[in-house]
């Protein structure tokens, strides 16, 4: 899951840049959990909230849309995607 760092940092330099906002992240499971508290998000609770969904490669776009149908399902509003490059 080499997304996850990019999620604990791109989190973390927000919260610094803002830090009157609530600033969290979450990610999705390779394969969504049937037990414990199940799901296919690790992470903080979306229901609600404005998502900037972050991604280390694009090609298709499948990943993002595959996404944001993952963040509607959870409840939450996609307003933005970007693209980390080296």
């Amino acid at each position: 899951y080499k997304g996850i760092p990019l999620a604990a940092g791109v989190a973390a330099a927000l919260a610094r840049r803002a830090p009157h906002l609530p600033i969290s992240y979450a990610y999705n499971r390779k394969e969504a959990k049937d037990h414990g508290e199940g799901g296919d998000l690790v992470g903080a609770p979306l229901i609600g909230k404005r998502v900037l969904l972050v991604d280390d490669v694009i090609s298709a776009g499948t990943a993002i849309r595959e996404s944001a149908k993952i963040l509607t399902r959870a409840q939450a509003t996609l307003v933005a995607a970007c693209v980390a490059l080296d």
